[in-house]
């Protein structure tokens, strides 16, 4: 470029250049030569159009200059609170110079009050009726969302009415009156008023996220994912970012239960770009890898997330369902069982706590569990199945009964629909109608054990245990055929009287020793009272008689999986495979044995596998999902369920076993609505109302939860198994005294040792007295119980009562010589107590089990103790994998220690009291720490 030569137009050349710079500068963003006055302005107009973030910058910057500029900081405080960081916004107030002005900043303040978490605050601010600088319709919103989080839903909606009257436009006021409307139980009119809203407001990005929220909680996925979508659309510079993010993770779910992944990875990343690194987005992180079965990424981040918040227990408990997925169970348990403490209503965890610890042969620990037992059947032969199947389609409402009822009159000796109808009364919760309908017209040929099953049912529900004892009397005068000895014997069984039971079967046997029927009978009561030894025997006659015999099979497949021979297992399930390549039922045992051993792959293939084979049977699709539910893998279990339910809609198993996996995911809107589809296919099912309560106790909602067991107990109030659900739920409500009376009444119409513990646990719990009496009843009638007598040995020991722990734990070894568990618990107790046999008992324990990292534990500590350091420190060292809980760890160091590797005892120990808050020998660790 050729520049002119005059001094003058050089002058103005540098003026043009100086003007360009400048003008440069500004359109760089430099902005070097902007006041702090012109950055407020410009903060201003960008909150006008939405652009928090930008306006953010602009505010820090002006007050870097002149940090007196008290509008920007004002400014700032608000921007900081819609960008979810109330802290901030109150620090930023906090920084402006008192004021005479009592309005200055009220608004701004209620409104960190509440995003802060203090609702009280608000409700005492404005105490008075009005707030100086508030405008009373915002008031009303303000004291409305505070009743709100307070748990006073009815004085809520008062407040928010208050302000839609007073300001109409004002939709948040709208949406409160839409909310609580649902909470208070009218949810029809809640959706009806958030249609309108949105029809009304159809720019609104609230409505509509008041729409779709309400319509994921009723279980209407596909309307709600649309509705969310508009809401999210409409989002970002209507709705404050902590919103913004609920409403993400809200439709995240909805997608996730709908198995659109790549939509839910999509919407993280949106969560990401607006709260990325917030504990909201790593849990929704971590429910995206779950769906996509990458457990391992979902742990990582939720230990993350475990580790900076420990007390966030949806977390931990996500944690611990991941750990299950990838067959880290001791881990998985330990998490488990941090979330029952910290949230001892949550059912889902502590129904797979329970399952965890029983795969980790802790029955006790699995008797914890406070659910209601589900069961799918009762009777196993084919053709009661197919009656139970047809029933189910039908269901058990108020029209199939009539219809029923029609048909009967119709054709009333047809034996068939007399049965089917009983059956239908019977789930409906009328067992005198039952009775009724089958003493109406007595068979005079031989009596037909399916229909003897129901009418013994209906007679112990309705009249009580005496009336059914009589009845029974008079079927075996009258027939003492195999099939009614079994039925009656079944009968006894299930009442927990294994003894009548027994002696009733071996008197029919000792007539006719090869009768299969009877001894397959016999096997079932045997195994039901955990006589695992008894149970194979009388199985192994049946088989001596009919290799072939497929529910015999069966049962000994199941009995080798509970006695850890789970090769032998697998082998037999093989060799059935070959025998019928399309047999289903081992496919699926092979399945749960594959996730037994930590090898989802293989699950996957096999449940695959039989799935194909039979892709609309319900009961197959019913059964694989429970094996993903069992496992902890409620994204596939769920999956499977709603297969099962587009198949067959009117299956309420499925429908139940949906709402539990559902309640896994947290999932609680369509969770309700599963169960309750449940129930109105059986009404007063059992398995159905448990699990609506234990979800009332969830949200908090007790006299709901305690009503349907109310309902119940009007239509079944001879019924031992609603009075123990009543315990199960008083438990759950900690309300302890209450529970205690419910097992006791339960166990005086249908004794049985699950009540004794219950009733013992609960008296525990409560810090009742004498909460031992409920065991030593049961034991004094039934001394030879194994698995019982562990359960006391416990509660010994926990009342420090070692030498009754020991004689209980002798006499299991004389029934179970090879019991694993009694002999590891004993070796501990000799140990505890000084006596010389502790080191002897170990090393059976260990030769027994030598991969087990318990009991390599417990001889390690104990050769340790007796000077054998070398020895005990080699068999610690393999104990003390990354995996294994605090005690082995500590074990582990003080051997260590002891051996003289001072430097790794002492790192061993710093990471150990670093870890974990609360061990049994935490301060002998700190102690052992002290001295090193």
């Amino acid at each position: 470029m050729q520049f002119p030569r005059v001094q003058g137009e050089r002058l103005r050349a540098s003026a043009l250049a100086l003007c360009l710079v400048t003008t440069l500068l500004a359109l760089s963003g430099c902005d070097f030569l902007v006041s702090p006055q012109q950055r407020y302005e410009r903060a201003q107009s960008q909150v006008a159009q939405g652009e928090y973030r930008g306006a953010l910058v602009e505010l820090k910057n002006a007050l870097k200059k002149q940090p007196d500029l008290h509008e920007a900081r004002a400014l700032l405080a608000a921007v900081a609170l819609w960008l979810g960081d109330p802290a901030s916004a109150e620090a930023e107030l906090n920084r402006l110079p008192e004021t005479s002005d009592p309005s200055a900043h009220a608004d701004l303040r209620l409104r960190i009050d509440l995003a802060s978490g203090r609702p009280q605050a608000v409700l005492d601010k404005s105490a008075s009726g009005s707030v100086a600088g508030v405008a009373p319709a915002k008031l009303s919103l303000y004291r409305g969302a505070a009743l709100d989080a307070l748990g006073r839903t009815a004085e809520a909606q008062q407040e928010y009415r208050a302000a839609v009257q007073s300001d109409p436009s004002l939709l948040d006021a709208q949406v409160g009156v839409i909310e609580t409307t649902a909470a208070l139980g009218d949810s029809d009119a809640a959706l009806q008023a958030a249609t309108q809203l949105t029809e009304q407001h159809p720019n609104s990005a609230i409505a509509w996220y008041a729409q779709g929220s309400l319509l994921a909680r009723t279980g209407k996925t596909d309307e709600a994912r649309t509705a969310l979508l508009k809401a999210r659309d409409l989002a970002g510079k209507q709705i404050e970012v902590s919103r913004q993010a609920a409403l993400l993770s809200t439709l995240i779910e909805l997608q996730l239960a709908s198995r659109d992944v790549e939509g839910a990875r999509s919407n993280l990343e949106a969560m990401n770009r607006i709260v990325g690194g917030s504990s909201l987005a790593s849990l929704t992180a971590a429910r995206v890898s779950m769906a996509s079965n990458d457990y391992i990424a979902a742990a990582g981040e939720l230990r993350r997330l475990v580790n900076s918040a420990p007390q966030f227990t949806a977390a931990r408990y996500l944690l611990g369902v991941a750990l299950v997925a990838q067959g880290n169970l001791e881990q998985a348990s330990q998490e488990l069982g941090r979330v029952v403490e910290q949230a001892p209503q949550n059912l889902e965890a502590r129904q797979l706590l329970a399952q965890v610890r029983m795969r980790l042969h802790d029955p006790d620990g699995a008797l914890r569990v406070l659910v209601p037992a589900i069961q799918a059947n009762a009777d196993n032969s084919r053709l009661a199945a197919i009656f139970d199947e047809a029933r189910n389609q039908a269901g058990a409402d108020a029209s199939t009964i009539a219809t029923l009822e029609e048909a009967l009159r119709k054709a009333p000796d047809n034996a068939n629909l007399q049965l089917q109808l009983a059956n239908l009364y019977l789930q409906a919760g009328a067992p005198d109608k039952a009775v009724a309908l089958l003493r109406r017209d007595q068979p005079s040929g031989p009596l037909d054990p399916r229909r003897e099953s129901v009418l013994l049912q209906g007679i112990a529900r309705s009249q009580g245990q005496a009336a059914a004892n009589a009845h029974i009397d008079k079927l075996l005068a009258r027939d003492s055929g195999p099939g009614i000895v079994s039925l009656v014997a079944g009968f006894h069984a299930r009442e927990g009287n294994y003894d009548k039971s027994r002696t009733l079967l071996n008197a029919a046997l000792a007539r006719d020793p090869k009768q299969p029927e009877l001894l397959f009978t016999l096997a079932r009561v045997e195994w039901s009272d955990r006589k695992l030894d008894a149970a194979r025997s009388a199985l192994q006659r049946v088989i001596d008689g009919d290799p072939d015999n497929h529910p015999a099979q069966m049962l000994l497949v199941e009995m080798d999986i509970a006695q850890g021979a789970e090769q032998e297992a697998a082998a037999r399930l093989e060799n059935m495979r070959k025998a019928d390549p399309k047999a289903i039922e081992p496919t699926l045992l092979l399945a749960r044995l594959a996730l037994r051993q930590n090898d989802p792959k293989r699950a996957d293939e096999l449940i695959s596998a039989a799935v194909q084979v039979a892709p609309k049977r319900p009961e197959v699709l019913n059964t694989a999902g429970l094996l993903y539910l069992e496992s902890g893998r409620f994204d596939q279990a769920a999956a499977l369920f709603k297969d099962g339910v587009n198949v067959n809609g009117a299956n309420p198993m499925l429908w139940l076993n949906l709402g539990r996996a559902q309640l896994g995911l947290d999932q609680k809107g369509p969770a309700r609505e599963a169960l309750e589809k449940a129930l109105s296919l059986q009404p007063n099912w059992l398995p159905a109302v448990g699990a609506l309560a234990f979800l009332e106790v969830q949200e908090g909602r007790e006299a709901a939860a305690l009503e349907r067991i109310e309902g119940l107990k009007r239509t079944q109030p001879k019924d031992p198994a609603v009075l123990a659900l009543e315990g199960e739920v008083y438990s759950a409500l900690r309300r302890y005294e209450d529970a205690a009376r419910s097992f006791d009444a339960a166990s005086a119409l249908r004794p049985s040792s699950e009540l004794a513990i219950k009733s013992y646990q609960a008296r525990l719990a409560g810090k009742l007295p004498d909460a031992i009496a409920p065991l030593e009843r049961w034991s004094r009638d039934h001394p030879d119980n194994p698995g019982f007598n562990a359960v006391l040995a416990d509660a010994y020991i926990k009342l420090g009562e070692r030498q009754k722990a020991v004689q209980l734990y002798q006499r299991i070894l004389e029934r179970q010589p090879n019991s694993v568990a009694a002999l590891n618990n004993l070796a501990w107790l000799y140990y505890e107590l000084h006596d010389e046999r502790a080191l002897t008992t170990a090393r059976r324990a260990y030769a027994l089990a030598p991969q087990s990292a318990a009991i390599m534990d417990t001889l390690g500590w104990i050769l340790v103790e007796r000077g054998f350091v070398t020895e005990g420190l080699t068999l610690l060292e393999r104990a003390a994998t990354p995996k294994a809980g605090p005690e082995i760890q500590y074990h582990y160091a003080a051997a260590l220690a002891r051996s003289g590797a001072k430097d790794r005892a002492r790192q061993r120990l710093s990471e150990l009291l670093g870890n974990e808050t609360t061990f049994a020998s935490r301060e002998a660790a700190q102690r052992l720490l002290g001295e090193l």
